[in-house]
């Protein structure tokens, strides 16, 4: 999966032995579970026709990739109307993550998206009351939820949630930047390359905070960092990101990011390299990304089964989660803690930190 999807990111040839056996079943549900389906797809159709998958494999797996396609370009389509929309209102869009990202790929379209997250800046409320005339939004404390042609949209308040001091500090960090952006050509801002590494980086580690219903950490989103800390390494000067990193408490977590690019893309960024982040750690992050383990909800097991499954999420997930600042109270780690420490006390109303 890692080849092929490196094959296709890279915009590369990939040569298979001939002799090499491939579970083509297994391989379209990998990539499935790790949002790298339609680049291996991409791979696979500039293979010699002997070395391709079955025929009902590869309808099978060319649909599955068309809908990718088909979602992209439909939310594509969406995010110009509303750019277009917030452009008539004089309103500037900065888009997060998703649509933008693509872009640094050969073929946008096969980066899998989830929703349109967007900061339209000091007109938070204004654009709610452009896109939901007709009250249909959901409102958090962070962002604005609501759908536009049936494309799910976030509106943010703001980019982060300061639950934990490192998002404090990253938070602060992009406030004080936010003027400094670049417009794309489709009309929209996108936030320079260190502030949106910072922005991206941080996106990331959440994920890996709150891995409480799975173990899984997708591959798709270490690619998306590891392929814009490739594209934009002219931009990212060593010795100023990180200043800054470590300024925000995200120097460790962006060199362990560094080592898993390397890996995942077989590049070279070895100016990023300050021995903050232990190579056997990494060797452990590597083997994790791939172990099968339980997938099973917790919400619907005993306080028991709920401890064993949590603790074994947290030992298998712990050479990479050591490396994530500040985990926020309802994260991973802390579920681990208050479980265990429900089932000590047998209390079923308790506070705890």
């Amino acid at each position: 999966m890692l080849s092929l999807s490196r094959a296709a990111i890279m915009d590369e040839k990939l040569a298979i032995p001939s002799d090499l056996s491939i579970d083509w079943d297994r391989l379209l549900d990998v990539s499935a579970a790790h949002g790298t389906l339609a680049w291996v797809w991409d791979a696979v159709c500039d293979l010699p026709q002997e070395q391709r998958p079955s025929r009902l494999q590869s309808i099978n797996w060319g649909l599955s990739a068309q809908e990718i396609w088909d979602t992209y370009h439909h939310q594509e389509s969406v995010l110009k109307q509303v750019v277009s929309v917030c452009n008539d209102h004089e309103i500037r869009l900065l888009l997060l993550k998703g649509i933008g990202l693509s872009k640094l790929y050969p073929k946008p379209e096969s980066r899998s998206c989830g929703d349109i997250d967007i900061f339209l800046f000091q007109d938070f409320d204004k654009g709610n009351q452009l896109f939901c005339e007709d009250g249909s939004m959901f409102e958090t404390a962070l962002h604005a939820e609501f759908c536009v042609q049936n494309v799910h949209i976030e509106n943010h308040k703001m980019l982060l949630f300061p639950n934990t001091k490192t998002k404090k500090a990253v938070g602060q960090y992009l406030q004080c930047h936010l003027n400094d952006v670049e417009l794309a050509e489709d009309g929209y801002y996108l936030l320079s390359p260190l502030p949106n590494l910072a922005y991206l980086l941080m996106h990331a580690l959440n994920h890996f905070n709150y891995s409480i219903d799975t173990h899984v950490i997708s591959v798709r989103n270490i690619l998306d960092l590891a392929v814009f800390i490739y594209s934009n390494k002219k931009y990212l000067n060593p010795e100023e990101t990180f200043d800054v990193l470590h300024s925000i408490y995200l120097d460790r977590a962006f060199e362990m990011i560094v080592y898993l690019s390397e890996w995942l893309l077989k590049v070279d960024l070895s100016e990023y390299h300050k021995g903050l982040v232990k190579q056997r750690d990494i060797d452990k992050i590597e083997r994790v990304i791939f172990e099968d383990g339980d997938h099973r909800s917790i919400e619907s097991m005993s306080m028991w089964g709920k401890s064993t499954l949590l603790w074994k999420r947290f030992f298998m997930l712990f050479p990479l989660t050591k490396y994530v600042p500040r985990k926020p109270k309802n994260g991973l780690f802390y579920r681990v803690l208050k479980t265990q420490y429900k089932i000590l006390r047998g209390k079923k109303n308790w506070h705890f930190l």
